[in-house]
């Protein structure tokens, strides 16, 4: 989360939807000193929690200035299809709390991954208290915009309108916030890549080391594009077998109900041209 005082805006950052690529943008503007980007913030009460993805339930009961501030500014936020969303956060909670990576699973093994965590969010899916650093990147969208079932945060964008959503912060703040990103304002928009398998991983690590000492992306980029296109696979092509069968889409549905009906409404709010 970003608190600018001085400009009065709040950027909310909701699990897996390119709230690190923003809060790299907005870091000059943040008058916290990072407080809420410590992914092992130590709470007197809370005891250790990752302060990059509190809901606004937390916001209001354990840090009650930050979430009048949510309150009194014009608060902005991130949202994803949710299907596309729990793809991501799958992927991103087997690499950060498995026994492997995800390219180096084989389908049962991915399946067992998949049941546990959606076993783990059924049984928690009525429960008020937010999910624990394990799981938080499964936590539900509307709890980081939505309170008491009325939307809190109004200037929600899709990440799809990632520059939409710079062009009006740069409104807000007086300058180009994105012109740092990626060398000189490209915004990432793309699909995200797995390895293909864990030998090929460790040759990408290496060609990747090769590039960067010589600084072969920068003078030849398409030579890095090629080397992804080889080594690497659209996430989905690895996880399609067993993230969109019935069982998993079915739970997705039901878990995600109320961030479904958010998505729609902000894809309302931000119609095709």
């Amino acid at each position: 989360m970003i608190i600018s005082d001085k400009k009065r805006f709040v950027f909310l950052h909701v699990p897996k939807c390119a709230g690190t690529t923003v809060r790299k943008a907005l870091s000059a503007w943040d008058e916290t000193g990072g407080r809420f980007s410590n992914p092992t913030l130590k709470h007197p009460v809370l005891g250790v929690v990752d302060s990059a993805h509190l809901p606004l339930s937390v916001l209001q009961k354990h840090f009650p200035e930050a979430f009048g501030k949510v309150a009194a500014y014009p608060a902005f936020a991130l949202v994803r299809d949710p299907e596309d969303r729990f793809r991501s956060a799958f992927s991103q909670y087997v690499n950060m709390h498995g026994e492997k990576r995800i390219e180096t699973m084989s389908r049962d093994e991915i399946g067992k991954a998949v049941d546990t965590a959606v076993a783990y969010l059924s049984r928690h899916a009525d429960e008020a208290e937010p999910l624990p650093r394990q799981f938080v990147h499964f936590q539900r969208q509307t709890d980081y915009v939505c309170l008491g079932g009325s939307r809190l945060v109004e200037n929600l964008y899709p990440i799809a309108r990632l520059r939409e959503f710079f062009r009006e912060i740069s409104k807000v703040v007086g300058g180009d916030v994105a012109s740092g990103l990626n060398g000189g304002g490209r915004i990432k928009e793309n699909e995200s890549h797995v390895y293909r398998n864990a030998m090929y991983r460790a040759g990408g690590e290496l060609l990747r080391a090769g590039f960067r000492s010589l600084g072969v992306s920068q003078r030849w980029p398409w030579i890095a594009r090629w080397g992804k296109g080889v080594l690497m696979t659209p996430r989905d092509n690895k996880l399609s077998s067993i993230l969109h069968s019935q069982q998993v889409r079915e739970f997705v549905e039901n878990y995600y109900a109320a961030d479904f009906d958010l998505w729609e409404t902000v894809l309302q709010e931000h119609p095709d041209r």
